[in-house]
Formats: structure tokens, C-alpha cells, sequence
């Protein structure tokens, strides 16, 4: 017997009941996506090769046209290996007979698996992205190409380290500190030639909302520090989120990112190849063994996600250190 004798469509159903889980929303993979920063390699896709873009280097002032400085451009071409999200999943030969028959206590199987995987799946993908190996969830042990676990990084640990706060050194409990963090890193952006006309703000929940603290007033007439911020016409949004802290949920950081190009207006042409890059092999996929057959009285089927993050030039994310918060 295979899973077709209990729905004829099963395999279709499971890949878009996966769908439904992947429309955009307030975390960092929908905004990557809508950005267009991310690009499918094709599924089973183990590396990718991808160029590492140094800082522009310019000319030398000089009283005669033979002093000159020569400029030899460093393109780099870096080959990695992908990561993978895999979660193998059983469903057992009783389960589905209950739901064959009418007797499965809830709505449907197939909807109710999903429930129980596809949110945390999602969730560990977002911390993924934030803290590479450091993220909540402990990485599995097993790297079968050597492309993921503990050497990987995200946003908050890759990047270009900033000290934030007034004094520099990532305390930012005094009035003031956060918004010199936020224009200081927009200012360094700059300074490194990531023209934009507005800057992501990224941090962990406990950052944003001690930025709104009675501590952390911008002005005598009661607006605080992450008020401020958010109506900066230079801050796109303040992106917080429960999955942006580490495994030790201890290492609040905060980051502002210019993932995209500088517009093509300002360099001059069709603009560079983005800042920072998903590339992506497996998006969810659903894929099941033994053709949808049994395994012992068990069916089983794997949802898998390959992907890497890619910084194309790591001064595109300012990222503090660990923040002293009280």
C-alpha cells in the first residue's frame, strides 16, 4: 500500500500545504524575497561559486600626470558549500488508517502535520539567517559537506563589528545611545559606498523595546529613542523578533544592513551585484521515500531547505557587539 491509497493527490497536497506556510510576512526571509536577494541554484545543488567584491579604491593627488597610483582590481571568486533544514517525517500506518476511515480527531492529516513542523521549521530558518551557527535551535552535529553547523555565520555575527553607543563600547543605557548607534552605523554605511535612500534596522525583542524606555528620551517633550528612529526618513523599519537572539539568549546585538546595490543612478550603469544574497537549492521542498510506499508501517517524507547566506561585501552590515542593557 503507498500513500496514494489515502488521498490520490497526497503528494500535492503536502507540497501546498507547505506553500501556504512560505507567504510573505514580517521576517527576514519575506523581506529577502521581496527584494529580489535571493536566487535559486537548483534543486540538489551541493556549492555554489560566488564573487567576493572588495572596497572602490580611487586615485592620487598629484602635481604631474605621471605620479599615479595603479589600481589593480581583486575579483575573487569564493566556492562553499550550502546548509541544510531537514526534518524527516513519519506518519504512521494506524494514523493514516484512522484518517482513512473517519476516525482522525481533528481536521485533516495532512494540515495537522504541517501545524506540528512547518511554523518551527520556519522560525529556525529566520534564526539561521540571524545568527548562522549560533542559532536557538542546536544545530544537528552531522555536516555531511562540510557547509554548515557551527562555521557558518548570520547577520548578527558576520558582518562589520560597531561599537555601539555614544562612549563606543556597546553600552547603550544612557539617553542618546541608541540613536547615535543607529546614525553612526547609516553614517559608516555611507562612508563605505552603500548610497541608499533608506537602511534596515535589525535587533532582538528585549533591544527594541528597551530603546522605548523612560531612560531613553529623545527630547524634553517626551519622544523616546526608538520613536525617533522609526520616523528617521533614512530607517526603512525596525525589524525585532524573537529569533534574532543566540543559543545563549544572552548576546543582544543590534544591525542596520544595506542588502541591495547602490542604485544603478548612482554608480553610473546597472549597479553591482547585491550586497548580501540567499542563494537557495531547496525551498521547502517536500520529497518522500520509497516513492510514497511504507517503511515498516510507517510512511516517511522529508521537508528540506538548502540555502547560504552570502556577503558579498561584509561593510554592508553594521552590526554592535553584545549590548549592555541595564
Amino acid at each position: 500500500m503507498s500513500l496514494v491509497g489515502f488521498s490520490q493527490n497526497v503528494e500535492r497536497q503536502f507540497k501546498d500545504g507547505v506553500l501556504g506556510y512560505l507567504l510573505p510576512g514580517d521576517d527576514l526571509a519575506s523581506y529577502f524575497k521581496a527584494n529580489g536577494l535571493i536566487e535559486n541554484v537548483g534543486r540538489g545543488q551541493d556549492r555554489i561559486t560566488y564573487m567576493k567584491v572588495q572596497k572602490p579604491e580611487g586615485g592620487a593627488l598629484s602635481s604631474t600626470i605621471h605620479n599615479y597610483k595603479t589600481v589593480v582590481p581583486a575579483w575573487e571568486e569564493v566556492t562553499t558549500g550550502l546548509d541544510y533544514l531537514v526534518a524527516r517525517i513519519i506518519l504512521s500506518r494506524q494514523s493514516v488508517d484512522k484518517f482513512k476511515t473517519g476516525k482522525w480527531l481533528r481536521g485533516d492529516l495532512i494540515r495537522d502535520t504541517l501545524d506540528l513542523v512547518m511554523p518551527q521549521m520556519k522560525n529556525q530558518f529566520d534564526q539561521l539567517i540571524a545568527w548562522g551557527g549560533e542559532y536557538q535551535d542546536t544545530p544537528d552535529a552531522m555536516d555531511v559537506f562540510a557547509g554548515s553547523s557551527a562555521g557558518i555565520t548570520g547577520i548578527f555575527n558576520g558582518g562589520t563589528a560597531y561599537a555601539a553607543g555614544i562612549d563606543g563600547g556597546d553600552d547603550v543605557q544612557e539617553a542618546g545611545d541608541y540613536l547615535d548607534t543607529i546614525e553612526g552605523m547609516i553614517q559608516t554605511l555611507r562612508a563605505s559606498y552603500h548610497i541608499q535612500d533608506q537602511y534596515l534596522v535589525l535587533s532582538d525583542e528585549r533591544t527594541w523595546r528597551f530603546a522605548g524606555n523612560e531612560n531613553q528620551f529623545y527630547s524634553t517633550v517626551g519622544i523616546t529613542e526608538r520613536q525617533r528612529i522609526h520616523e528617521k526618513k533614512e530607517v526603512l523599519k525596525w525589524m525585532r523578533s524573537p529569533n534574532f537572539i543566540d543559543s545563549t539568549g544572552l548576546k543582544y546585538r543590534i544591525a542596520v544592513i544595506a542588502p541591495k546595490p547602490t542604485p544603478a543612478s548612482v554608480s553610473g550603469g546597472k549597479g553591482p551585484q547585491n550586497n548580501l544574497s540567499i542563494y537557495e537549492s531547496y525551498n521547502f521542498d517536500v520529497l518522500f521515500d520509497f516513492n510514497g510506499g511504507m517503511s515498516g508501517l510507517n510512511y516517511v517524507f522529508y521537508i528540506i531547505k538548502g540555502f547560504k547566506l552570502v556577503e558579498h561585501r561584509s561593510t554592508a552590515n553594521q552590526r554592535s557587539g553584545t549590548l549592555t542593557l541595564t
